[in-house]
């Protein structure tokens, strides 16, 4: 997974940094932040937001002047348009990232038990051979963390827990976790790895099944999408045959006068 690097936040006015907050969904700053990035990211992604969403609602006001007035009530609605689809891309940006790393943390289970299974070793011991099997990213520097906590906080499961929020955010990998320290401490019981292994590779299965059901998506929504395009041209087309006839009308009606 793609390392982020959060800009530094640049001095602005708290009034305007609280009015993006306040206009801003429940959830998007949450997932702003669980993406790695931060305050200034999340500021320039809503004036972004707010000066494409401007720029909307002002092109509908030559349509208005040339056309009709009505049409001013169209600028209210390409405003919230283009707000509303800004907001679902991010939406889909996250769920993706989350996938990927829920995917990345499905591996990283499905390498640690094979490693508990064939070495007599204790857990910091498997940790500290797979840091040389695993790529650079965000699960092999959280394992280093993991490493440094559990010798900083001996006989505690906080630091498994800590790494399973940061690297999996999901209840499956917290449980994975906790069962894995609750293995090491208390019961070396080979049933127990079984079933971490079964976890692991149910991960890695339900990863695969959400895969393919994105690829089918993209394929089934293409036709819908050519359909969609087609209707636009065609209104966009019919639209302007029946202004060129209005106004044709209008001059015949005057030239009549």
């Amino acid at each position: 997974m793609v390392q982020r690097v959060v800009l530094e936040v640049k001095q602005r006015p708290i009034w305007l940094q609280k009015f993006y907050h306040a206009i801003a969904e429940i959830n998007l700053y949450t997932m702003v932040q669980k993406m790695g990035y931060g305050e200034e990211e999340f500021f320039l992604f809503q004036r972004k937001r707010i000066v494409k969403s401007s720029f909307m609602m002002l092109a509908a006001i030559p349509l208005a002047l040339t056309i009709s007035k009505w049409l001013f009530l169209l600028a209210p609605v390409l405003f919230i348009y283009n707000w509303w689809s800004d907001y679902q891309k991010e939406k889909r940006e996250f769920h993706h990232f989350i996938f990927l790393k829920n995917l990345d943390f499905a591996k990283f289970m499905r390498l640690v038990v094979p490693y508990l299974m064939q070495n007599n070793t204790s857990l910091y011991g498997v940790f500290n051979r797979m840091i040389k099997r695993l790529d650079e990213g965000e699960v092999k520097q959280l394992l280093r963390q993991l490493m440094i906590d559990m010798t900083n906080n001996p006989g505690t499961d906080e630091p498994f827990r800590t790494f399973a929020e940061s690297a999996g955010d999901s209840e499956e990998a917290i449980t994975f976790m906790v069962t894995l320290y609750d293995y090491s401490e208390y019961a070396k019981d080979d049933s127990v790895l079984k079933d971490l292994s079964e976890l692991a590779s149910n991960e890695i299965l339900r990863g695969s099944d959400e895969i393919i059901t994105i690829k089918s998506k993209r394929f089934a929504f293409f036709p819908t999408k050519l359909n969609m395009l087609s209707t636009l041209l065609l209104m966009g087309y019919m639209g302007s045959v029946a202004y060129g006839l209005i106004t044709m009308m209008l001059h015949m009606n005057t030239g009549g006068l």
